[in-house]
């Protein structure tokens, strides 16, 4: 419709689908804004609807023409005599309420008349009912909004409401009741925002600035972080010279900064949000900062100076007797423990804050607390443990409506499928926590998903897949300065190097690789990484290199738990035993990794060995033994195709 009154020349324009988008797909606003458009730049009709609205739907001699005046057509409705005086009231509170009215808010709205004012605009088509609200389309409220302003009364009725819907609620996610009250203010955002920027231009803006601080955990945990009025909050806190809420917002703009991965925004706000607590001597706000800078520090791997950060915050927090808080202290100095595979400390820790968060009724830190006992069960191979725990902290998370740990708990999971080569398991979990993750703006987390989707497509031969993904997910790592994670990608890509085989450009990988882990004392990756040179040593009938590189890489893997690669380490020298013709020790070797397998258990590679026993078995009846054990194996996780070759191996 709108290029056939305006002109051809604007089909496919940006500012097309944006002008579009404002009216809602209401006809006769499209052929007014159509007719607006005949001989104009699309991009100057937009600047001038920013400017007049509505205003631009009127088309020259139409004042009295309903058909060519968006403003006399209204008015038909506006004027009839199924109005009543209460309508007219609703009508100028729904033109500054973006989201409309939820009907469960009409009473409070407008006391004694709201459900009849809602019903009276509903039949004059001046609003509709959806979804349990009363909206009203975008270039009727735009019209509205201007031409009928709320009674003062009224919108002071109207913007209470919604002030203390956001001091009330917008701390709850994170803690118990969290899923409900995210659930309660998401469909309100655009209206909280209105509401407050309303009350932040008033004389006593300071309940309004709490009002604005108080969604900081709403946006943190639910993801829904615009429009927000802290921003504004915080102007206003400085030009009134508030110092303590001037902190207050700047510090919740470095956690909202933190929540999407931007680190070095969160740095520069937690600096700022540190000297003005010292300046009014607010301890416990010194404190928060300082620990936020170590979590910072701990995303970016950097150990030692988030170590130094949370010791410092933890005095401050037990000075001033700050329970939760020196619980989740204690928690990250155990995170910084299991990042360098220091199993026992990091379990020590969790174990010591873990009692403490129940004491303060903290779930949020004791579901990160169980998680973070999981991903220690799952470092040691320890998949049954690691998947009770995962699902332990899982429901408490969604409990208190922390979407982060959902999707880290939702991750961990895959994690556990990928090592059991349950592939389509794997990648729902994965791309469900991507979602989430996205939700959030959590750029780390939807790094490690994609990863993970690379690792399952490399272990389905899917290589020109695996390497997007792995690409995909450096680009995202260097982006907020994770080493680790990019360690494990270039190493990846390593990986893929080895199988294709372009031998040199995986020992390039493995060795760029190797000083990112040790930079970061990640014990595991370093294994990793001398394993893989083991690899191309051994795929090139280097026997000794390669078993020194094995033999360097078995007591790193033992030192951290890591049971999956102690046994690849046995089977791999079991293959060297066996190239050189000694049956007994290749058969000692796979038997240790075998016990291996089945402890984690790796149905795959338990089917791999029994393969290889098979091969060297002393007698027939030991031969059909491992065959069959092979296939029980393979068969669990659906693999035909392997099933298929070891009846071509074994036909006799």
């Amino acid at each position: 419709m709108f290029c056939s009154i305006a002109g051809e020349e604007h089909r496919g324009k940006r500012a097309l689908s944006e002008l579009l988008a404002l009216q809602e797909g209401v006809p006769l606003a499209i052929a007014l804004l159509a007719h607006a458009a005949q001989g104009n730049d699309l991009v100057n009709l937009k600047a001038e609807w920013e400017a007049r609205r509505t205003a631009v739907l009127e088309r020259e001699g139409g004042a009295r023409d309903r058909l060519r005046s968006w403003r006399a057509s209204l008015e038909l409705s506006i004027g009839s005599r199924r109005m009543t005086a209460e309508a007219r009231r609703l009508l100028g509170v729904l033109g500054v309420l973006p989201d409309g009215i939820a009907q469960r808010d009409l009473a409070a709205i407008l006391p004694d008349a709201g459900p009849a004012a809602a019903r009276v605009l509903a039949q004059l088509r001046l609003a509709y009912f959806e979804g349990g609200r009363l909206k009203m389309l975008s270039p009727v409220r735009e019209y509205v909004k201007a031409a009928y302003p709320p009674a003062a009364e009224d919108l002071g009725r109207t913007m209470e409401h919604y002030g203390e819907l956001a001091r009330a609620l917008g701390p709850v996610p994170g803690r118990p009741g969290g899923t409900e009250a995210a659930a309660r203010l998401a469909p309100e955002t655009a209206n909280l925002d209105a509401m407050i920027r309303r009350g932040l231009a008033e004389a006593a803006a300071g309940r309004w600035i709490d009002a604005a601080a108080a969604l900081t955990r709403f946006a943190r945990f639910s993801g829904h972080a615009a429009p927000m009025p802290l921003g504004r909050a915080l102007d206003v806190a400085q030009r009134a010279g508030d110092k303590r809420r001037e902190a207050l917002c700047t510090e919740n703009l470095g956690d909202i900064a933190l929540a999407r991965s931007q680190h070095d925004e969160a740095r520069a706000r937690y600096q700022g949000a540190l000297s003005l607590y010292r300046q009014v001597g607010d301890v416990l706000g010194e404190a928060n900062c300082i620990k936020s800078l170590g979590d910072i520090a701990l995303r970016r791997s950097q150990h030692d100076e988030a170590r130094a950060r949370y010791q410092e915050a933890l005095s401050l927090r037990r000075r001033m007797g700050d329970v939760l808080g020196e619980a989740s202290c204690i928690q990250s100095l155990g995170d910084i423990a299991r990042m360098h595979s220091q199993h026992d400390e990091a379990r020590a820790r969790y174990q010591e804050a873990l009692p403490l968060c129940k004491q303060v009724d903290d779930v949020l830190g004791e579901a990160n607390c169980i998680k973070s006992l999981g991903d220690i069960a799952l470092a040691r191979s320890q998949n049954d443990e690691a998947r009770t725990r995962y699902q332990e902290a899982l429901p408490l998370y969604r409990q208190v409506g922390a979407v982060l740990g959902e999707a880290n708990c939702i991750k961990s999971v895959g994690d556990i499928a990928l090592r059991r080569s349950q592939h389509d398991e794997a990648r729902a979990r994965y791309q469900e926590a991507i979602a989430l993750h996205r939700q959030l703006g959590n750029v780390l987390g939807e790094a490690n998903c994609i990863k993970r989707l690379g690792d399952i497509a490399l272990a389905r031969s899917q290589r020109g897949e695996a390497r997007a993904r792995y690409q995909e997910a450096l680009s995202l790592y260097r982006q907020v300065g994770d080493v680790l994670g990019e360690a494990n990608c270039i190493r990846s890509l390593g990986d893929i190097a080895l199988e294709r085989p372009q031998r040199n450009e995986a020992r390039a990988r493995y060795q760029e690789a190797m000083p990112l882990y040790r930079q970061v004392g990640d014990v595991l990756g370093e294994a990793n990484c001398i394993k893989s040179l083991g690899e191309i040593a051994l795929r090139r009938s280097q026997h000794n290199e390669a078993r020194t590189r094995y033999q360097e890489a078995l007591p790193l893997y033992r030192q951290v738990g890591a049971v999956l690669g102690e046994a690849n380490c046995l089977l791999r020298l079991g293959d060297i035993a066996r190239a050189h013709s000694d049956a007994s020790a290749a058969r000692a070797r796979y038997q240790e990794a075998l016990a291996l397998y089945q402890r984690i258990p790796e149905p795959l590679l338990i089917g791999w060995i029994h393969h290889r026993l098979a091969a060297i078995a002393a007698d027939a009846a030991t031969r059909r033994r491992h065959v069959e054990d092979a296939r029980s194996a393979w068969q669990s996780i659906a693999r035909t195709d392997l099933i298929a070759r070891l009846d071509q191996d074994f036909r006799s």
